[in-house]
């Protein structure tokens, strides 16, 4: 009898797993915040995609995922395409606390003044590309980070005169309740420095400047004298602090 018991509970949890796996993604609709919107959901909870997916009014893009293993741990693989915030992909998974792995985001940045809500005087071109090794947190706390932002062909353009930067690279890391940044020395001509930080609250500070001011056009050199101060060896440095607008 108890041997018919075990067959029979091990023939009832591998139908249990069969319906789940094949589960239909359209099991998800009644669990999703009435600011998230989407036209199209197919595929099944394991493996589907949402199309034209919005949340508050912004289209997101196309939303895939498939659930996969990542190192011996149960992860989620995000996938997000033709979007108004740029496309990107992303493994998440839970150990404890969030782990997130192998993503990879790219925006134009021209982009940017739309998406914060807000103008800037200058105009940008080229694109971010969000490189993510490895982050975790928990509770609210960022545990560890490792990923860069670089600006590829980077260009800003002020007063109708364009000048190029080269390839800008953020290093990115944390502390436990703030987003800690590096700016790489950049090689010649410009040599631009800084670092800086900004907590959950948007307080930010960043110290930092650029080495050769005299390779930019004149108009840029008089622009960056005003908002800078000397600094050794010909450079000029700033730091500024405040409070991330919208905050």
């Amino acid at each position: 009898m108890r041997r018919w018991l075990r067959w029979g509970g091990l023939f009832l949890l591998l139908y249990v797993v069969c319906l789940l796996v094949s589960a239909p993604a359209r099991l998800l609709t009644p669990f999703t915040s009435d600011r998230l919107q989407f036209t199209v959901i197919s595929g099944t909870l394991w493996q589907g995609k949402a199309e034209q997916l919005r949340w508050r009014n912004r289209l997101l893009g196309n939303l895939s995922w498939r659930w996969g293993w990542h190192h011996g741990l149960p992860v989620i693989r995000l996938a997000l395409t033709a979007g108004e915030v740029g496309e990107g992909r992303i493994t998440v998974g839970w150990l404890r606390h969030w782990q997130l792995s192998t993503g990879r985001w790219q925006l134009p940045i021209s982009r940017l003044p739309a998406i914060f809500g807000y103008a800037v005087p200058l105009e940008g071109q080229g694109h971010l590309v969000l490189a993510l090794d490895n982050a975790s947190f928990n509770a609210g706390k960022c545990l560890m980070l490792t990923a860069s932002v670089e600006w590829r062909q980077a260009q800003l353009s002020i007063l109708g005169q364009t000048t190029s930067l080269g390839e800008p690279r953020l290093q990115l890391r944390c502390e436990p309740q703030r987003l800690l940044f590096t700016f790489h020395p950049q090689q010649p001509p410009l040599k631009l420095f800084g670092e800086g930080s900004l907590d959950r609250s948007g307080n930010y500070h960043f110290r930092g400047g650029i080495g050769a001011p005299e390779a930019l056009p004149a108009q840029w050199q008089q622009a960056v004298e005003v908002a800078t101060s000397p600094g050794e060896d010909g450079s000029r440095k700033t730091e500024v602090a405040g409070i991330w607008p919208g905050k």
